[in-house]
């Protein structure tokens, strides 16, 4: 922090971690600034210290709670699809999406789902707008995989907000 303060005259928002008299762990960011003496030189620190332990542990619960959904959405045994409803393209997929058709991850992000519903373009278009009105929708339709069958599906849709 001091090498930056020296550079820079000033460090906003600098976060370290200090030890409390009763061992505790507390994040705290610094906001600080140099005051120069008459010859230009560095003579004060001027600055203020603020615990945020509170938002470092917000936001840590908070990855935490990401990592734990995101390791659910791709590793769940169900075929799950997230895609956008205006361009249809294919937005996330997990693992056994991968595997029922046949692609990879990737593939599937560069995908529309106009490109694997065997209905026509209308009929797509349709379920998406039955979808966007009641908020979900159930129903059964064949998709295509990498080499050109078709599989029944049950689709559950539902809007994301």
């Amino acid at each position: 922090m001091l090498k930056s303060l020296l550079e820079n005259g000033k460090v906003w928002d600098y976060l370290v971690r200090f030890l409390t008299r009763n061992n505790e762990i507390i994040h705290v960011s610094i906001n600080a600034s140099l005051i120069y003496n008459k010859q230009g030189k560095p003579d004060l620190i001027e600055g203020s210290l603020r615990d945020v332990t509170e938002r470092i542990n917000a936001y840590e619960a908070l990855r935490v709670s990401e990592e734990k959904y995101r390791s659910f959405f791709e590793n769940h045994s169900v075929v799950k699809l997230i895609f956008d409803p205006v361009t249809q393209k294919i937005i996330d997929a997990n693992n056994a999406a991968a595997r029922f058709y046949g692609l990879s991850r990737e593939l599937l992000l560069h995908t529309r789902t106009s490109e694997i519903t065997s209905g026509t373009q209308e009929e797509t278009r349709l379920l998406i707008d039955k979808i966007r009105a009641l908020g979900y929708f159930q129903y059964e339709t064949r998709h295509k995989s990498k080499d050109g069958s078709l599989k029944d599906v049950e689709v559950f849709a539902s809007n994301i907000v």
